[in-house]
């Protein structure tokens, strides 16, 4: 399916005007519990037990909107988590959550910078196909230049990088038919494009 704009923003607008509430709440343990019980009244489950979930899994029992509602509430509760590791658990789903959905491009185009965020802070922990799903994130929601450092992150972190030096190669080849304009815009413009194609084909030649 693909998500309407209208709805995307409704859905960011509740989920920030819900954490600004939270955040009023003096007692950590009832902000979590708050948050806790949202997740089981939209999602069917509690954090906790999406923790102890993957992405793919996840995809399974829940509808693109309900990956969408947990991705939100999988951040708002890193943002409350005091435990380093469980706030970086919690990131790390949250980017796989979102970035799972690079088909809807409403999506990305409202939540690149918050993916971007989340890729910066997970980095150390990400594999080559994290990267890959987050340049497809990126690149369907307009933010070209993002797209870019994730291709090459994947490419470098991979063993074997010719399957993500493959899709790369195609995911700038399709940029090149934009208007230079819309390029320009998403932070690649277009010699920049035929210069991350002519990188990644002489990585494959080495």
């Amino acid at each position: 399916m693909a998500f309407q704009r209208d709805y995307v923003l409704r859905l960011i607008e509740r989920m920030g005007e819900f954490f600004r509430r939270l955040c009023e709440m003096a007692d950590d343990a009832e902000k979590k519990k708050k948050l806790d019980s949202a997740c089981r009244d939209q999602c069917g489950l509690s954090l906790d037990a999406a923790l102890k979930l993957n992405e793919e899994t996840l995809s399974r029992l829940l509808p693109p909107q309900g990956l969408m509602m947990l991705s939100e509430m999988t951040y708002l509760r890193s943002r409350l988590e005091k435990d380093e590791e469980k706030e970086c658990a919690f990131r790390l789903l949250t980017l796989r959550l979102l970035s799972s959905l690079y088909e809807e491009e409403v999506l990305c185009a409202e939540r690149a910078n918050r993916l971007r965020e989340l890729m910066d802070a997970c980095a150390p922990l990400l594999s080559p196909d994290d990267y890959m799903r987050c340049a497809r994130f990126f690149m369907a929601g307009e933010y070209y230049a993002h797209g870019e450092d994730a291709v090459f992150l994947a490419v470098e972190s991979a063993e074997d990088p010719r399957e993500y030096i493959e899709e790369g190669i195609a995911l700038f080849s399709q940029l090149l038919s934009l208007p230079e304009h819309a390029l320009t815009l998403g932070g690649l413009p277009p010699e920049d494009v035929k210069a991350a194609i002519n990188d990644l084909k002489t990585w494959e030649l080495t």
